[in-house]
């Protein structure tokens, strides 16, 4: 399996930050500080820094580009086109800033705390999806059907699979769906694939290294 790309990833991690015994937190300052840190180059107005969703853009992380760092009342939301071990190593280097210059101690409130969404380009040299070629008669179905309502002839292929949690099922934090989907526009024969998980980037991949094995072996 070969990573063309990181198309995009996500960390959410949930907990709050307590300034007890020191009293309030400076958050100008605070907010100063954060962005002279990690360079971001799009940020809030001072009067946008006590709202339920304070977000800073475009900064850098051990010369990775961080997309975008939100902060909520219970949490924060880390994206960037990169591993989500750079999520990762962020956030626990954002920590131990925070509890050094400002005496911020992390709280844990959640029992489940992290959420992962992994994106990736990759190519490979077997046909992942012929996994479902037991749907071949379904495909000569669609085929048929399109033909006689419109007249075009198409001759269809697996195009992606999806496997999703009963989110009614989950309380809190929701996995969102793995799915595989060949890469749009490109011929079926290169093999090119964009495939998004719940999951942190090296187990992704991991995932996609036996779907390829499987696919090998027939």
């Amino acid at each position: 399996m070969e990573l063309i790309g990181h198309d995009s990833s996500t960390l959410t991690a949930l907990f709050v930050a307590s300034s007890a015994p020191l009293g309030q937190l400076p958050i100008a300052r605070a907010a100063f500080e954060l962005v002279k840190r990690y360079g971001f180059t799009i940020n809030p107005k001072v009067e946008q820094l006590e709202a339920t969703k304070v977000e800073f853009r475009q900064g850098a992380f051990n010369d990775v580009g961080i997309e975008s760092f939100a902060i909520y009342n219970d949490g924060v939301v880390i994206s960037s086109k990169s591993s989500t071990d750079v999520l990762d190593a962020f956030l626990q280097d954002l920590n131990e800033w925070m509890e050094t210059t400002f005496s911020l101690r992390k709280v844990e409130t959640h029992a489940i705390n992290r959420a992962y969404e992994s994106t990736l380009l990759v190519r490979s040299n077997a046909k992942l999806l012929q996994v479902l070629d037991a749907l071949a008669p379904m495909q000569e179905f669609i085929s048929k059907y399109l033909k006689a309502a419109t007249g075009l002839e198409a001759r269809l292929e697996p195009f992606g699979i999806s496997f999703g949690a009963d989110y009614s099922l989950i309380p809190g934090l929701k996995p969102i769906n793995f799915r595989l989907e060949r890469r749009g526009g490109l011929s079926f024969d290169t093999n090119y694939y964009i495939s998004q998980a719940p999951l942190r980037t090296p187990d992704h991949l991991k995932l996609l290294d036996r779907l390829e094995k499987m696919a090998r072996q027939g």
